[in-house]
Formats: C-alpha cells, structure tokens, sequence
C-alpha cells in the first residue's frame, strides 16, 4: 500500500472540548473535567453519509464535512456530570474508569441512573489500558501501580508522569518524558510477575524495520513543519475512487522500545517536539503543528474505531478517518 492508496476522510466539529473517547457505539465528548455528553456515534454517521461525500484528489485523496456542536444535540444519549473534576478516564467493557482527587472510580454510563463506585483512594495522574487489557495507574507522587483482579498492586515508588506500554513492559517517564526505566513482566496463567528493572542508561536506542526490512532512521528534528489544513484545500480536482478497508493507526514504539518489525499497511504515529507525524513504511504521510490541537486519541485496541485519529483545540474537535481506497 502507497501514500495515494490512502483517503483521508476530515471531520471537524466546531466547539470548546475538553476530552474525547470513542466506544461502543458512542461519542463521548467532555465539555470540561465535571462534565461529559454520551452521543450516538453509528446514529451520526448514518447522517452524515460520508460514503456519499465527494472524494477530493490533491496532495492527499481527501474528504471534508464540517459540523457546529449543535449537530449532534439530536443524537445525545446522556450527559453524565460529576462533582470532582476528573484528571483522566477511559472505558473498558461498558464501564468508564475515571480518576479525581479523592482516589480511583468507575460508572456503567449506559445504565439508566449510573452509580459511582470508589474502586480505591490515592492521588493518581493517568490510567493505562494494554491490549491484554492490563489496567496501569500512574502517581507522580507514588509510582506505578496496577489494578488486578480487584486489588491494587504497587510495581514500583518512583514518581512517574507517563508510561508507554511495551507489549507487557512498562516504560516510566519523568515530566520531561524521558525514559526512568523500563519494568519488565512475564505472565503466567494470566498473573503478571515483575521479572526486571532495566534503568534508562541502559536501554540502547534500536532501530526500527517493516516487513520489507528496511532500516528506518528518521530525525525527529527535521527542519519543517507540515500544516493538516495545507493539505485540504476544497478546490482539488474530484476523483471517482470509493472508501475500502480501514487503515489502521498505531503509536510508533518509543526509540528505547524498538527492535521491531512493523506493519507496512498501518499508519504510525509519533509526538515529536513541533509536530504530530504519521508515517507509512518510515515516510512522513501528514504532519500537524503541535499549536493547532492540545488533546489526540488513537484506538489500537478497537475494531471500529482503529482507523480513526482524533484532534482537540480550543476551538473545534476533528475527526480523521483513514481508509483504503477502491
């Protein structure tokens, strides 16, 4: 697959949003940290038919739909407030787990009258889902800890900011993100064991391949900047070509974490200092200035939504949906 086998369908939504979380069928959109609406996702697409949207042949094969918050009020399910402002929140089967200042939360937000349930207290910064779907709280205060079979499990007291997952590892960044170490599990009849801690000095930078084996070695400094909204002029000669298969997007592995082959039909992504990159097989596809969003969500463990990138800035929210094309 090529760059010109790709179509970029671009969805923007004018409104202040805080957050953003696809699942299931539903849009959930946070106006701010007390306060997020429920929207049926299948229900809005059916509206706006973007099969049917002219496909646009410039730079990028593109599409382009603009919508106002005002929208999507006849396809509101809920809105869901919440006395403390919540720090972080993701949905795992039907649940939305969520983190304030009191401790560690979840709420079925589909039931009729959704019920908070204190899982724990302490003061976490992020939740972290793996595809094995591993639950990881990070404190800057504490550390690492994981949620497991209903129990709280410290893996380690250094104060942590972020983590990247890698595969069953963790990788600990400070607030820098720079890597602290990496903690290193093995799993055993679906228990996780802490095997190693590996200190950051001593995880090499590696080099990543595709499956055609070529060595990619790309600077993170290149020397220009690639505006989104350059690309998605709606003035491009129209093509006749149709919407296939989904492309998929995935986070490109950290430069401690490679050693990998990777996928020569996904897109990945990478948070470079001055921009958001996505690569096809090492080669930039599409690059956005890090001042035109603050918020993006990708969804690799879905089977839905895995094509889709979603961007927030201060004014609007934009949907970026990738697929093949026919």
């Amino acid at each position: 697959m090529d760059q010109k086998d790709i179509l970029l369908t671009n969805i923007t939504i004018k409104g202040h949003f805080h957050d953003i979380y696809m699942y299931s069928r539903f849009l959930y959109l946070w106006k701010n940290k007390h306060e997020v609406r429920i929207y049926h996702w299948g229900k809005l697409m059916k509206e706006w038919a973007i099969e049917d949207l002219p496909i646009y042949q410039d730079r990028l094969h593109n599409q382009i739909l603009k919508q106002t918050e005002n929208s999507l009020k006849p396809f509101l399910f809920k809105t869901i407030t919440f006395e403390k402002a919540v720090y972080d929140s993701l949905i795992y089967r039907h649940r939305l787990y969520y983190l304030n200042e009191n401790g560690f939360y979840y709420l079925e937000p589909e039931k009729a009258t959704p019920t908070e349930i204190l899982l724990t207290k302490g003061n976490f910064r992020t939740i972290k889902l793996n595809r094995s779907n591993r639950m990881i709280l990070v404190s800057d205060e504490r550390g690492v800890f994981e949620w497991y079979d209903n129990k709280l499990i410290q893996w380690d007291s250094i104060p942590t900011y972020k983590m990247v997952w890698n595969d069953e590892n963790i990788l600990q960044l400070d607030e820098h993100n720079r890597p602290i170490q990496l903690l290193q599990f093995e799993i055993h009849q679906k228990i996780p064991y802490l095997m190693k801690r590996i200190p950051a000095h001593d995880l090499s930078k590696m080099d990543l391949y595709y499956e055609t084996s070529l060595e990619i070695d790309k600077s993170e400094e290149e020397d220009y900047r690639i505006s989104l909204f350059e690309f998605l002029p709606e003035t491009e000669s129209l093509s006749s070509k149709k919407i296939g298969e989904q492309v998929k997007l995935a986070l490109k592995p950290h430069k401690k974490l490679s050693g990998m082959v990777l996928d020569n039909h996904s897109l990945y992504l990478s948070q470079q200092k001055s921009k958001l990159s996505l690569e096809l097989k090492g080669d930039l596809f599409l690059s956005i200035a890090n001042d035109e969003y603050h918020t993006f969500r990708i969804y690799q463990k879905s089977h839905h939504y895995q094509n889709q990138l979603h961007l927030l800035s201060d004014q609007q929210l934009t949907i970026l949906i990738f697929n093949q094309l026919l």
